[in-house]
């Protein structure tokens, strides 16, 4: 039993050398199928082994179904932890005159193609992040010739899931942001409110969910001098559709912020409220969308309120 530890890599062609003087003139290969899958779509990874010899080979004519394939999916911002994958061992000896032989051009490419079965992929593959292991691997074969070779390999790879998103910024006639419903301050000094984040666009937008925002609160006095500031710490990784919601043209979000400790002892007066919005994390959808536009980046409220005493 043995424990993967993998990196992060672009799935591009990785080669593992065989022993043997034959065998370390031949690779063995991966590559996707579609190197940008979308949620939705079914992935299967391409297994191609090249003979790059210059002479012929010969190789069992059933490699292909030797080859085994594991694979698992992590959520969108999330980190794989090792993996352990329990494999056994065959313990019979095959001789290779019973064995079916194919011979093998040199620079003669053979190829096969193995389908990500998982559940995540059983109706084509959700948003995520894919981690994997390509095994190729023999039992005891005795009584091979010098140009009958075993290839052999373990190769990692990964690849995403992603739907391909269109970023648009807050403007004026765009996504903006507003202050409404101050409440009068806490003898704490906390001030608690709602932002109002409209849709003015002409098409549907992508915008975090009432919960999901990062505010920065400014505090300023009459006249216009900053009092206090204050801001709430964002997290890592992603936000699926469970943290976004698709904000139609027209409509607007009640988003409640608090904005903590902005004073001590009392309101000074005519006090005005603004506060900077932005995403607590990017959008990763897991399932496909026909709207695609994001809103990232700053989303300000504009000049500040007034700040009710009472």
């Amino acid at each position: 039993m043995g424990v993967w530890h993998y990196k992060r890599m672009t799935i591009l062609p990785l080669m593992l050398l065989m022993s043997g003087e034959a065998a370390a003139k031949s690779a063995m290969t991966l590559a996707m199928a579609d190197s940008s899958p979308q949620p939705g779509d079914a992935v299967s990874i391409e297994v191609r082994w090249t003979n790059i010899y210059d002479k012929p080979l010969r190789i069992p004519a059933s490699w292909a179904d030797e080859l085994k394939m594991w694979v698992f999916r992590v959520p969108p911002g999330e980190k794989p932890k090792p993996q352990q994958v329990a494999s056994e061992m065959e313990m019979s000896i095959m001789q290779a005159r019973k064995m079916d032989w194919i011979t093998v051009a040199p620079g003669e490419v053979l190829s096969h193609s193995l389908a990500v079965t998982i559940d995540a992929c059983a109706e084509g593959c959700i948003g995520g992040s894919y981690y994997g292991q390509v095994n190729l691997s023999w039992g005891m074969i005795d009584g091979r010739r010098d140009d009958q070779i075993l290839p052999a390999a373990q190769i990692p790879f990964n690849f995403d899931v992603a739907l391909p998103l269109d970023p648009v910024n807050a403007s004026p006639d765009g996504v903006q942001a507003s202050l409404a419903d101050i409440q009068p301050p806490t003898p704490e000094g906390n001030i608690s409110a709602t932002v109002a984040v409209t849709n003015g666009s002409a098409s549907a937008v992508w915008v975090p969910g009432p919960q999901s925002w990062l505010t920065a609160c400014t505090l300023t006095d009459k006249k216009g001098e900053t009092v206090s500031m204050q801001s709430v710490g964002g997290q890592a990784g992603a936000l699926t559709e469970e943290g976004y919601q698709l904000l139609a043209a027209g409509e607007a979000l009640s988003v409640p912020i608090s904005c903590e400790a902005m004073f001590e002892g009392k309101l000074p007066k005519k006090s005005g409220l603004s506060v900077l919005m932005s995403p607590i994390s990017p959008f990763f959808p897991i399932n496909n969308h026909e709207d695609r536009s994001v809103l990232t980046g700053l989303v300000p409220t504009g000049a500040p309120v007034v700040v009710p005493k009472k």
